[in-house]
This record gives structure tokens, C-alpha cells and sequence, in this order.
């Protein structure tokens, strides 16, 4: 008998039970066991606050992804102790350590990115994540060509020292008002306006040295250019084509649509991509 009639229910006997039964033994023995989670611990840096004894980083809850494409999406998280330790179990691979953004930002701390490998068998109980400490202030509001304020827009400042990237972010309130404390340096900020009718604004690079005050203005979008089109290139039934068209419009925007158009053997459908 052949394997194929053992695993065809029709030819299935008596005598072909047992050796179904080896083959799922053997096919389990193969079976990947999950990884066995690794103990990691660290502390939040700085140690002190300037303005108190307490440590910067302590009860301080901690953001935990995967960046690992098998396990990406995984996320856990955890709060540090009142020295700024923490300790928690992750499975092996890559992970990234961040501070809760609006936590950090009331502390005035911009972190880097706070990225740990961890290999099976082996615990990490030296991971530093470490911030700096501001105290210079950045201030601003976000608010459209007419005036009116843009609320709830994420503000993202960020500053290289020594080829880490160190980061700070705030939320405009509802007078499009923001503000983070952040060290002396340069900054880049920017802005995620995704408000229909609204053109992205782009980054600011500022010098801080003291105090300072910038603000963002979100342009009107010029009205999209509609384009409606039925002609198609020559092409040969069965077979992948492409086409492209040009437009002329000040902001790039547009929006084309393939009108359906029917032959005599043959329907063309209104499936098309830019």
C-alpha cells in the first residue's frame, strides 16, 4: 500500500491504523516549541531630577514592542520602581524600550531609542535607557492660513548627540497651543497634520539656546483636479498593461477615475491604480 493510500481514508485498513499513528508521532517530534522567556532588567537615567530628589525615571511606565518581523506586533508593558528599575520576562529577539510619551514629556526628558536584543539562555540585567533632562522651553501653536487652531496635532522634536537620536513629543490642545522642555542644541520639530483640505507642514530646524517660540500654519490645499478617462492603450487580451497620464496642478493634487468601457468580447473593468 502506498503512502498516499495510507493517508486516503477510502483504503484505510485495519493494518494502516498503527502506521498513521507513527507517522503523527513522527510528524509532532518535528513541532516547534515556543522560546522560553529571558529575564531582562535596567534602570531609567538620569538618576536624580534637578529639581528633586526623586529619580527622573521612577514609576515610570514603560512602552515594550517587538520590532522582530516574526513577532512584530507583539507589546507589553511595565512600570519602573521608585529608583527607576524595572525588570520584566520577554521572549528572545529584538525590542524596543520607550517611556510613555506624555510621562516623559511632563518630565521633561527626551529619550533615544531604547532598542535590546535578547538570545535565548541568556538574561540582560545591564539594559540603560537614558534621557536628558531639559530645561530650556519650546513653545508654539499650530493653526490654519485663517488663524483657526489645529487641537490634538502630535508635535515631534528631535536632537542627535553622539550618533544617538534623542526625541520629545506633545499634543496641541484645544488652542493648538504646545510646549516641551528640551536641552540646548539643535532641534528639528515637526507636525502630523493629516486634515483633508490641509497641506502637510514641513519641519522647522531651530538653534535653542534659550526660550524660544515657533509656530506652524497649515496652507489650504488647492481643489483637487478631477480627470475622467475611458481611453485605454493598445494592449493584447489576457495580458498586464500599464499607463500613465501627466497633470498640471499647484499642489500635485488629483484624482483620476477609468470610466467602464465594454467591446464586443471583452468588458473593461474600472480597477486601476496611481
Amino acid at each position: 500500500m502506498s503512502l498516499l493510500g495510507l493517508l486516503d481514508p477510502r483504503e484505510t485498513t485495519s493494518h494502516s491504523i498503527p502506521i498513521l499513528r507513527a507517522l503523527g508521532l513522527l510528524i509532532s517530534s518535528f513541532a516547534f516549541e515556543p522560546l522560553k522567556a529571558e529575564t531582562v532588567s535596567g534602570i531609567i537615567l538620569p538618576a536624580y531630577s534637578s529639581d528633586s530628589n526623586q529619580p527622573a525615571g521612577a514609576l515610570l511606565n514603560l512602552l515594550i514592542s517587538s520590532t522582530d518581523s516574526t513577532t512584530i506586533g507583539q507589546r507589553t508593558q511595565t512600570i519602573t520602581d521608585a529608583e527607576g528599575r524595572f525588570q520584566i520576562e520577554l521572549s528572545p529577539g529584538t525590542w524596543r524600550v520607550s517611556p510613555s510619551p506624555r510621562e516623559a514629556t511632563a518630565r521633561s526628558l527626551a529619550f533615544s531609542s531604547g532598542q535590546i536584543e535578547i538570545k535565548p539562555g541568556q538574561d540582560t540585567s545591564d539594559f540603560v535607557l537614558v534621557g536628558l533632562e531639559g530645561n530650556t522651553r519650546i513653545t508654539g501653536a499650530v493653526t490654519t492660513a485663517e488663524g483657526t487652531p489645529l487641537p490634538s496635532v502630535f508635535i515631534f522634536a528631535s536632537h542627535w548627540i553622539n550618533k544617538e537620536l534623542y526625541s520629545i513629543s506633545d499634543t496641541t490642545d484645544v488652542k493648538g497651543n504646545f510646549e516641551f522642555n528640551v536641552v540646548p542644541g539643535e532641534w528639528q520639530v515637526s507636525t502630523s497634520v493629516f486634515i483633508e483640505g490641509l497641506l502637510p507642514i514641513p519641519p522647522q530646524t531651530i538653534n535653542v539656546t534659550k526660550d524660544i517660540a515657533i509656530n506652524f500654519t497649515a496652507q489650504i490645499a488647492s481643489p483637487t483636479l478631477n480627470i475622467t478617462s475611458a481611453n485605454l492603450p493598445e494592449a493584447t487580451a489576457g495580458l498586464p498593461y500599464e499607463t500613465s497620464i501627466s497633470v498640471a496642478n499647484e499642489d500635485g493634487l488629483f484624482q483620476w477615475t477609468l470610466a467602464p468601457v465594454s467591446y464586443t468580447h471583452l468588458t473593461l473593468p474600472t480597477i486601476y491604480s496611481v
